[in-house]
C-alpha cells in the first residue's frame, strides 16, 4: 500500500514538474508584447550564441537570454550572422528560427544594361555592398574568368544587367559571381539557338552586343546597327565606332574632338580594324540576340538623327548627305 502510494505520489510530481516546465516554457517563449513594432537587427560576424542573446535582450525582443542560449542549444541550431527584420511580437522560438533560417533583409540593385565595370562598381560602392579595390581584385582573377569560361581579361561584358536582391555583408565575391551565374543563364541559351556564329566566336559575339548596346536604346535599331558592323566586319571596313573611342578615354567629358578619333588604345575602332579585344560595356539579352541575328540589309554607315534613331545608309555618298542634313546644318 505504502509503495502505491509513493508511486501516485512520484507521478504527481511528476506531472507538476511537467506542468511547471511546459509553464515557465511558455512564458520565456512568448512573445513580449501583441503590438507589431518591427525593427532592424544587425548580427555581425564572429558573435556567439551569448552575446547575440545579450543583443536581442537589449533590443528588447526576447524576455531572457539564458533561455534563448538553452534554446538554441536545445535545438541544435547554427545563427547566421546578417540583418533581420524582428518583433517583439515575435516568439523566441520563431525569431531563433528566423535568425536559423538566415531570412536576412534582403537591398535591392538595379543594374542598368549598357554600364561599363567602372559605373557597375560605383552604384554597388554608393549601396555600401562593396570595397571598389576588392571588386576589382576579383573581375579580373584570372580563376574566377576560367570558372565562368571567360576569355579575357576581364570579366566586362559579363556581369549581366538586372535586379538584384544582395543581403547586407554580402561579399564582393558573392556579388561577382551572383552577377556572372545569371549572364551564363540568361545569354546561354541563346548561343544555344542561335550560335555559333561562323566567323565570330562567342566572346566576339559577346563584344559585338556591347558595341549594339552603346550604340542604341532603340530595340528596333539594334538588328540594323547589328547588321552595319556584320557588313563592315566582312568588307574589312574599319568599324569607326564613337563607343569605343568614348571607352578609351580615360577622362571623356561627354564631348568627342577630332584628335580623340586617333588615340592610342586597341579599343580605338577609328584606328584599328575588327573588334575590340573585349567587351566595352555590360550588355542587354536583346543587343546579345541582335549580334547573332543581324538584319538582312546592306547597310555600311548610319549616323544620329539627334531625336535617339540613326539614318542608315549603304554607301558614303549617301551617308555623307545623311550627316550634311543632321549633323552639319547647324554649322
Amino acid at each position: 500500500m505504502k509503495k502505491a502510494i509513493s508511486s501516485f505520489v512520484l507521478i504527481g510530481i511528476g506531472i507538476c514538474l511537467i506542468f511547471f516546465s511546459l509553464a515557465i516554457y511558455s512564458y520565456f517563449n512568448n512573445p513580449i508584447t501583441e503590438k507589431f513594432d518591427s525593427k532592424v537587427v544587425a548580427v555581425p560576424r564572429g558573435m556567439s550564441i551569448k552575446e547575440i542573446s545579450s543583443l536581442l535582450k537589449n533590443e528588447g525582443l526576447i524576455r531572457d537570454p539564458l533561455f534563448f542560449e538553452w534554446l538554441v542549444r536545445l535545438k541544435g541550431l547554427q545563427l547566421k550572422a546578417g540583418e533581420y527584420q524582428l518583433s517583439p511580437s515575435m516568439a523566441s522560438d520563431e525569431i531563433l528560427d528566423r535568425l536559423n533560417s538566415g531570412n536576412e533583409i534582403l537591398y535591392p540593385v538595379t543594374i542598368p544594361e549598357g554600364l561599363t565595370l567602372v559605373e557597375i562598381s560605383e552604384i554597388l560602392e554608393r549601396k555600401g555592398l562593396i570595397n571598389k579595390e576588392k571588386f576589382f581584385e576579383l573581375v579580373i582573377d584570372e580563376n574566377i574568368l576560367e570558372k565562368y569560361g571567360i576569355q579575357a581579361e576581364t570579366a566586362e561584358g559579363y556581369l549581366f544587367p538586372e535586379t538584384y536582391n544582395f543581403r547586407k555583408g554580402v561579399s564582393e565575391r558573392e556579388i561577382v559571381e551572383t552577377m556572372l551565374k545569371m549572364f551564363k543563364k540568361k545569354i546561354q541559351s541563346l548561343f544555344g539557338r542561335y550560335g555559333p556564329w561562323e566567323d565570330l566566336t562567342t566572346h566576339q559575339i559577346i563584344t559585338l552586343a556591347s558595341l549594339i548596346e552603346k550604340e542604341t536604346s532603340v530595340p528596333a535599331e539594334r538588328p540594323l546597327i547589328s547588321a552595319v558592323f556584320h557588313n563592315r566586319l566582312n568588307k574589312g571596313m574599319k568599324l569607326q565606332a564613337d563607343p569605343t573611342v568614348i571607352y578609351s578615354l580615360p577622362n571623356f567629358d561627354g564631348n568627342i574632338r577630332k584628335q580623340d578619333l586617333s588615340i592610342e588604345s586597341p579599343y580605338n575602332t577609328y584606328r584599328y580594324r575588327g573588334l575590340p579585344p573585349s567587351p566595352i560595356s555590360n550588355a542587354s539579352v536583346d543587343s546579345v540576340l541582335a549580334a547573332l541575328r543581324p538584319a538582312a540589309v546592306n547597310y555600311l554607315y548610319f549616323v544620329s538623327k539627334n531625336n535617339g534613331t540613326h539614318k542608315f545608309s549603304n554607301n558614303l555618298k549617301s551617308h555623307l548627305k545623311a550627316v550634311q542634313k543632321y549633323q552639319l546644318r547647324k554649322g
